[in-house]
């Protein structure tokens, strides 16, 4: 399982970066209390490098603000 954290593009850089692996770890710990085995989940922070929405004072800025849960082989 890979657990990718993202973030809008407001802020430093390297905060977003952290950021977005705060919000990546929550999900593991969420996934870890449902019984998913730690050693299988792979967390990534990556800010805002994969923008699902661009960003301008019409936009929303909540579409670039999540964490995305990837089955990966």
């Amino acid at each position: 399982i890979r657990v990718e954290g993202h973030t809008d593009t407001f802020g430093d850089a390297a905060d977003n970066i952290r950021l977005s692996m705060h919000r990546a770890m929550a999900v593991r710990a969420w996934l870890v209390a449902c019984s998913v085995n730690i050693n299988i989940i792979e967390v990534i922070g990556l800010g805002s490098s994969m923008l699902r929405a661009q960003t301008g004072p019409q936009v929303s800025h909540t579409d670039n603000r999540r964490a995305e849960v990837f089955l990966v082989p």
